[in-house]
């Protein structure tokens, strides 16, 4: 990953400690946290109040810095990577020192990677996704944009994650398997066929909405 010097967090949620820690451990270093609305106090989480988007873009040179959002549900987070993508703001990539990550994988910006993943050779991340704690992603592995790979889950060869799908705490995918966009697999499923947009997945497979 090429060096970044500064950094700036939207949004407040608690995946901004995550974020922090990332960023202490490459040496990063976060000047403050922005939001969509007014915020009152000076400090949150450890980090300056930089003020609300809008002011903050009028005043503010986007070529010092980069972006990370600090939300961790997908949707939300996926409608403010947009916004601020139509804003023209640089999007930082943040990859946890602790993580196995193969040459020929790919990462795209926005996205974070955290600390035990492992990523297999040929294996792609999208924008704006969040690979989690101890997560597995084998060899030539695709996940779309706006993903949440939560801890622990597994991810088998040559499988799919389209867009803003999360898979649960601890939960195994077998190889090629194409899970669709806006699907949610709970945490310790196993999934072994494909799955259909807009649906949420437990235990075996078994469809519950």
């Amino acid at each position: 990953m090429a060096p970044l010097k500064k950094v700036i967090v939207f949004g407040l949620g608690s995946h901004v400690k995550i974020i922090k820690e990332i960023c202490e451990l490459n040496n990063i270093k976060i000047l403050g946290f922005i939001s969509d609305k007014k915020i009152k106090v000076k400090k949150k989480n450890g980090l300056k109040n930089l003020g609300e988007l809008n002011k903050f873009l009028k005043n503010s040179n986007q070529k010092n810095f980069s972006i990370i959002i600090g939300i961790g549900e997908n949707l939300l987070r996926k409608k403010y990577f947009l916004l601020l993508k139509k804003k023209k703001f640089k999007f930082a990539k943040l990859i946890h020192p602790n993580s196995q990550i193969s040459k020929t994988a790919r990462i795209q910006v926005g996205s974070l990677v955290n600390s035990g993943v492992t990523i297999n050779a040929n294996a792609s991340i999208g924008y704006n996704c969040i690979i989690n704690t101890n997560s597995l992603l084998e060899h030539d592995v695709k996940i779309k944009d706006h993903c949440h790979i939560c801890p622990g889950a597994k991810i088998g060869g040559g499988s799919e994650v389209q867009q803003s799908s999360l898979i649960g705490l601890g939960a195994n995918v077998i190889d090629k398997i194409k899970i669709g966009k806006n699907v949610t697999v709970g945490a310790g499923s196993t999934i072994f066929k494909n799955l259909k947009h807009n649906s949420t997945y437990i235990g075996y497979s078994k469809k519950i909405k």
